[in-house]
């Protein structure tokens, strides 16, 4: 599979059978699956030395969907459909890099794509608190664990941190349609990328059966090619078989 580099990240284009699989998640799963199966891809897709918080995972997953799909993009908006192209919205994302800080507690950048609360979040991220003068860093302490000293450091006071953490993470969105904005941690926005990734499913087997059964490949080219490459070679098929039969009905018609 092809690889491409942008910015801090190198990532690998998804097999045409890894992408149909996504589409199947898509159609079936529930979201937090929905998003297991994002953060899984960005995992085994994507190299990169820098921690990748949540703004990186969401511009990546626009890029592997450019790869995938193309970069022009079909909106329906007020049931109109517009195209608009995809490098505009990562151009547009917006976050504030730098940690949420509670009185002497410290949490990172969010990393996962969504969360299902705020709080689990806040939990997920929680990096560092003070205590008797001293930092304790508890960034690789289990999220059970993080739950626990959150709960008992911040006691009643989780309405307060929660306030707080919304206006912080206000500063983290994209853009579309011109002046559209969507939250990172809206809940529209997981939608929105599982809109960008659909597909009809019957176009994918028909490329399937016409692959395997007029250009005979192995059904292994499946797990070596993306999308894009196998609609290459069958526009081709076609456009040779149109050619083919142009001739030899111009030969059919040739005077004896």
């Amino acid at each position: 599979m092809n690889s491409y580099y942008f910015d801090d990240y190198k990532i690998t284009e998804l097999s045409y059978f890894e992408y149909k699989n996504l589409v199947k998640n898509l159609i079936s799963a529930e979201d937090n699956r929905v998003v297991d199966v994002f953060e899984e891809i960005i995992d085994i897709k994507v190299e990169s030395k820098k921690k990748l918080n949540i703004s990186d995972k969401i511009k990546i997953l626009l890029l592997l969907r450019s790869i995938t799909l193309g970069e022009e993009l079909e909106l329906n908006f007020n049931n109109k459909i517009f195209k608009y192209d995809i490098n505009k919205i990562i151009d547009s994302i917006e976050y504030k890099n730098e940690q949420f800080k509670y009185d002497s507690l410290i949490f990172n950048i969010p990393r996962k794509i969504h969360y299902r609360s705020k709080f689990e979040c806040l939990i997920d991220n929680f990096n560092s608190f003070e205590i008797n003068g001293k930092t304790k860093i508890i960034e690789e302490y289990t999220y059970k664990q993080k739950e626990v000293i959150l709960q008992n450091l911040i006691g009643f006071k989780t309405k307060e941190l929660t306030n707080q953490f919304n206006e912080y993470i206000s500063n983290f969105y994209l853009k579309y349609m011109g002046d559209i904005e969507i939250n990172l941690y809206d809940s529209s926005l997981l939608n929105f990328i599982k809109g960008l990734f659909e597909i009809d499913l019957n176009e994918m087997y028909d490329i399937e059966y016409n692959i395997m059964s007029y250009l005979k490949f192995d059904p292994s080219v499946f797990n070596m090619y993306g999308l894009p490459e196998l609609r290459i070679f069958l526009n081709k098929f076609i456009k040779e078989q149109e050619e083919s039969k142009k001739q030899n009905s111009g030969n059919n018609n040739t005077p004896q």
